[in-house]
C-alpha cells in the first residue's frame, strides 16, 4: 500500500477530485459525461494494474497473473483515449464502432498467453515486446490524434483563444506520453489521460455555458 500511495499519490488524488465533481453534476444536458466516467474509471484501473503488475514482476510464479495484467494494462490504455475521444465528439458522431480498436488491441494482446506475437517474457522472466506488439501503442496514438483532430475542428470558433491553446496543448501532451511509451516505456499514460480529461471537462462545461446560458 506505501508503494502504492509513494507512486501514484497526485493520481489517485485527481481521481478522487474529479469523481466527486463528477457525482455532483446533476445537468440532464449530456449524456457524454459516462465517457468521462468511462476515462476516470479506466485510469483507475490503469494504477491499479501498474501496482500489481509490479508485484507481479518480482516472482516468476506470477507469470499467467502478470501476462493476464499486461493485456488489461494495454486494453485500457487504449479504453482510456477511446473514452476521451467520444467525450469530445458531438452526439451525433458518437458510435459504437470507436471502441472498435480497442477490442482489436485486447485480441492482439490476449495473444500472450499462447504466443509471443504480442508480447512475451524470456527465461530470465524479463519482459519483450514482439511484432505485433506496437498495436496496443499505435491505437491510442491514433485516439489522441483524432482527439487533438476533433478539438480543434469542433472548438476552433471558441470566442476564447485561450481555451483553445489549452486543448490543444492537452492533446499534444496526451500524443507525446503514447509516443513516448512507445519508444522508451515506462510512461504512465493514464497520468496524461487523467488530467487532460479535467481540463476538457472543465472547457465543456464552459463552453456550453457560453453558447447557451
Amino acid at each position: 500500500m506505501d508503494a502504492l500511495l509513494g507512486k501514484h499519490f497526485i493520481s489517485l488524488f485527481l481521481v478522487l477530485l474529479f469523481a466527486v465533481r463528477l457525482s455532483s453534476q446533476r445537468s440532464a444536458r449530456d449524456k457524454g459525461l459516462r465517457f468521462f466516467w468511462a476515462a476516470l474509471v479506466c485510469c483507475f484501473l490503469l494504477i491499479l494494474e501498474d501496482f500489481a503488475e509490479s508485484l507481479a514482476s518480482e516472482n516468476p510464479d506470477l507469470l499467467f497473473w502478470r501476462t493476464l495484467l499486461s493485456v488489461a494494462g494495454y486494453f485500457l490504455r487504449s479504453a482510456a483515449s477511446a473514452a476521451l475521444l467520444l467525450a469530445v465528439l458531438k452526439p451525433e458522431h458518437r458510435t459504437p464502432w470507436v471502441w472498435a480498436p480497442c477490442c482489436l488491441v485486447l485480441l492482439i494482446c490476449s495473444t500472450a498467453f499462447f504466443t509471443d506475437a504480442a508480447f512475451g517474457f524470456d527465461a530470465k522472466y524479463q519482459f519483450y515486446r514482439g511484432p505485433l506488439g506496437y498495436v496496443a501503442f499505435i491505437v491510442p496514438i491514433c485516439y489522441l490524434g483524432a482527439i487533438l483532430w476533433v478539438t480543434f475542428r469542433r472548438y476552433g470558433d471558441s470566442d476564447q483563444p485561450v481555451d483553445r491553446v489549452i486543448l490543444v496543448i492537452c492533446a499534444v501532451f496526451c500524443l507525446l506520453s503514447a509516443l513516448l511509451d512507445t519508444l522508451r516505456g515506462g510512461v504512465r499514460l493514464h497520468e496524461a489521460i487523467l488530467i487532460s480529461s479535467i481540463f476538457f471537462y472543465v472547457f465543456l462545461r464552459s463552453y456550453d455555458i457560453r453558447k447557451d446560458s
